[in-house]
């Protein structure tokens, strides 16, 4: 049997690159260097994303744009550079046409050619999972062709992106959440806790929300209760407060 060859510090055999085993991933998968830059996104990247083309969506450069808590992103890349190793989050993604999805984040880091870090998002709905779980049985199916010819680093990154982001998601996401502290900073709930300890889970999650300066109707589309019950909502709590106006109010969540 001939060997399989590889070039020194490259996880897959020559002539089949890192691309090309994301671009066959049934999640929208980005990669992106130690400084944040896009190096490559596969095409479900670019519809989920909503990118009118290629050109738009590598005109970014930097992931910053996506994430509405921009300072999330630099916090992950300076624990993946430390740790070497890999994270799950819930993050909230705003795409090309404004609209804010919120999503199970996979972040893996690797060494190949250059170092950087894989990125897989996940859209957290129940059907979502479905789809994506029937896919990755699918596509677990093709990936065992390729293994023989992978490295063992090689095989366990490819393991790693293939599946683990997927698994996560399908465990630990409970459809019907009432709550959404996850996508809110830690520091910014402290705070909100420290200030307005008599708030309930809800009434944090909704501060937090509209501290990372989403408007009602965005909040209404990744909690799934309607903006008008969120109002309602924020002028019940507004009471509870020092504040008699709400944009008072909502400047002060904004700056927290």
């Amino acid at each position: 049997m001939k060997s399989t060859e590889f070039e020194e510090n490259v996880l897959f055999p020559v002539g089949i690159s890192l691309e090309s085993v994301i671009s066959i991933l049934p999640t929208a998968t980005i990669l992106i260097d130690l400084d944040g830059n896009i190096q490559y996104a596969n095409v479900h990247a670019l519809t989920f994303l909503h990118s009118p083309d290629e050109d738009s969506f590598y005109r970014k450069v930097n992931l910053n744009f996506l994430l509405v808590d921009t300072p999330c992103l630099t916090e992950m890349i300076l624990q993946i550079k430390e740790t070497k190793s890999s994270l799950d989050k819930i993050s909230l993604i705003r795409r090309f046409d404004n609209s804010v999805v919120n999503v199970n984040l996979f972040a893996q880091y690797f060494k190949s050619n250059f170092e950087g870090i894989i990125l897989q998002f996940t859209h957290i709905s129940a059907n979502a999972n479905v789809f994506l779980a029937k896919k990755m049985s699918v596509i677990k199916k093709d990936i065992t062709l390729l293994k023989p010819y992978l490295n063992k680093p090689g095989k366990d990154l490819l393991e790693k992106i293939a599946s683990k982001n997927l698994t996560n998601c399908i465990d630990n996401i409970k459809p019907g959440q009432k709550n959404y502290l996850n996508l809110v900073p830690q520091n910014t709930l402290t705070k909100l806790s420290q200030l307005y300890p008599t708030f309930s889970d809800s009434e944090l999650s909704l501060c937090g929300l509209l501290s990372l300066k989403l408007n009602f109707e965005e909040i209404s589309g990744i909690t799934g209760k309607t903006s008008n019950a969120l109002r309602v909502l924020f002028h019940r709590l507004l009471k509870k407060t020092e504040f008699q106006i709400s944009k008072e109010f909502l400047r002060k969540l904004e700056t927290l």
